[in-house]
C-alpha cells in the first residue's frame, strides 16, 4: 500500500534512514520519490549543518527536507498521534495551499477520494508522497521540519496559510497531548501503564 516504506532504525541516536515512496495514478504504480535537495544559499556549511542536526534528532533530515521541497502533495505519518498531517502545495488563482490534520486512510483509493473531497478545485493528484515521522510533534518544531512545511506553505499562500500552520499545528499538539493521556489512561487501542491497587 501507499504508506510502505523501509522500516526506521529503532536507535533514536543514530539517524533514521527514509526512503519515501510516491504512488502514481498513471499506470497505479510504486516509485521512489527523487526530489532535489532545497538549499537556497548553496552554502557548503548547509549539509554539514543538516548532517549535524540529523545526529542530533536522530532524523535523516536532508530526506525530509527534500521531501517537503519537492512534493506537491505530502501525508506525513506520526509515531504517537495516530492521525496524518496531511499537505496539498498545488495553487491555481484565487485557490491557494492547504494542509489539515486527517484520519487515517484504509487504502490508497480512500487516500485519493478524501484529497478530493478536500480539494475539489484539483483533480486527483499525479502522485502523493509520504514520510514517517518517528519523533514527537515538538522535535518536528525543533528540528526545523515544521518551519519548513510553515515557510513553503507562506511563500505560496501568504498570511491565510501561515495562519492555517498555525491552527493545524495546535491541532498536532492537542492530538498528540490526547495520545499520551490515552496511553497513561488505558484508551482502548493502549494497555494501561499501571493499575490502582485495590485495597
Amino acid at each position: 500500500m501507499l504508506w510502505e516504506q523501509e522500516a526506521p532504525s529503532s536507535n533514536l541516536g543514530t539517524p533514521t534512514t527514509f526512503t519515501v515512496f510516491a504512488f502514481s495514478i498513471r499506470g497505479l504504480f510504486f516509485a521512489r520519490h527523487n526530489g532535489l535537495p532545497y538549499h537556497a544559499n548553496g552554502a557548503l556549511n548547509v549539509p554539514l549543518r543538516i548532517q549535524a542536526m540529523s545526529e542530533e534528532f536522530g532524523v535523516d533530515l536532508e530526506k525530509v527536507f527534500e521531501s517537503i521541497d519537492a512534493s506537491d502533495v505530502l501525508v506525513v505519518r506520526f509515531h504517537i498521534v495516530q492521525k496524518r498531517l496531511f499537505v496539498d502545495f498545488r495553487t491555481k488563482p484565487g485557490v491557494g495551499p492547504f494542509a489539515a490534520v486527517v484520519q487515517r486512510a484504509e487504502s490508497v483509493e480512500d487516500r485519493f477520494r478524501s484529497i478530493k473531497k478536500m480539494r475539489p478545485e484539483f483533480g486527483f493528484p499525479d502522485k502523493v508522497s509520504a514520510l514517517p515521522w518517528p519523533r514527537t510533534i515538538s522535535v518536528l518544531v525543533a528540528s526545523g521540519v515544521w518551519s519548513r512545511v510553515a515557510e513553503r506553505m507562506t511563500s505560496l499562500g501568504g498570511a491565510p496559510a501561515a495562519e492555517l500552520c498555525a491552527q493545524v499545528l495546535a491541532e498536532l499538539q492537542q492530538e498528540e497531548r490526547r495520545e499520551i493521556v490515552g496511553a497513561i489512561r488505558g484508551a482502548d487501542h493502549y494497555q494501561t501503564m499501571w493499575e490502582r491497587q485495590r485495597a
